[in-house]
């Protein structure tokens, strides 16, 4: 994630005489790197490749102090679908980042994967379980105020189940959803559901 002061831009194309790479290095504050190095089982010449997570929306919070980016993944690594938490307190330049595994924020993804909980991520061993978890690729994220409460809502696509699937558990979940959260205490890793509603018909994206 790139962390971009957009004062500075501004302030460069008054300033005049700047290079359009001397006004994004002034305005390019820090790039925040979410967990990566992991190994999974695409057949490479080594047998190994390496993936990380792949950021997609995000939305900051009202009074600005976090920011939250949703986080797909590559279709081979299912167990890194989540989001990341950006504590912007410290200001662009000293941004600090927690990710999170959609499954273990909502348990009820994991139904009629025979999972209880979601693989952890190994910089060495692929975790073959990840295989059994749906593809979902959280896409998108809004936050707004409601009284007292802080709300986040998470757009979850849903993939077509594989055959395997279909075969687990005919009643296998095809829709896309909205997750909503309670992401008041987020900066401290505290998230509570408030409900999460199926959107849209049975598709590639889900939604």
């Amino acid at each position: 994630v790139a962390a971009i002061d957009m004062t500075a831009i501004t302030l460069g194309q008054e300033q005049g005489g700047l290079t359009p790479e001397q006004i994004g290095d002034a305005a390019l504050k820090s790039v925040v790197h979410l967990p990566h190095g992991f190994r999974n089982n695409v057949n490479t010449a080594t047998g190994l490749k390496f993936r990380g997570v792949e950021p997609d929306g995000v939305a900051v919070s009202p009074d600005g102090s976090f920011a939250i980016v949703a986080n797909e993944s590559h279709q081979s690594a299912e167990h890194l679908q989540g989001f990341s938490v950006l504590d912007l307190r410290g200001g662009l330049q000293a941004i600090q980042a927690q990710t999170y595994s959609i499954f273990r924020i909502d348990p009820s993804l994991l139904e009629n994967t025979g999972l209880t909980e979601v693989p952890a991520w190994d910089t060495t061993t692929y975790p073959t379980d990840a295989n059994k978890l749906p593809r979902l690729d959280p896409t998108n994220v809004e936050i707004v105020k409601r009284g007292n409460q802080i709300v986040a809502a998470l757009v979850i696509e849903r993939y077509n189940p594989s055959a395997a699937q279909l075969a687990a558990s005919p009643t296998f979940e095809s829709q896309g959803s909205v997750l909503f959260l309670d992401v008041s205490d987020a900066l401290n890793g505290n998230f509570e559901i408030i409900d999460r509603v199926p959107v849209g018909v049975s598709a590639s994206s889900g939604l």
